[in-house]
């Protein structure tokens, strides 16, 4: 194994520098998850409700098609309803 693939332990044994990498690869992973978990569950009530919307006009669109336009006006709503420092 080479020097740069190498890293010491407290106890002065040589690990696999890898285990580091694929360590932070998790949690980046996870947060990517958490992330998209959010995103799904912030902007559901204005895509939910834009289907409605669309629905009664017709168009009778679905989830994924609306959901552009549901974050539009959840980011809207958001910077409108927020607080100026």
């Amino acid at each position: 194994m080479s020097e740069s693939l190498r890293s010491w332990d407290e106890g002065g044994t040589v690990t696999p520098a890898l285990d580091t990498e694929e360590y932070a690869m998790g949690d980046f992973l996870k947060g990517l998850l958490v992330a998209g978990i959010a995103f799904v569950l912030f902007t559901l009530p204005a895509t939910w409700l834009l289907m409605l919307f669309f629905g009664n006009l017709g168009m009778e669109l679905s989830y994924m098609a609306t959901l552009p336009l549901g974050t539009l006006v959840s980011v809207l709503l958001g910077g409108v309803t927020s607080r100026t420092w």
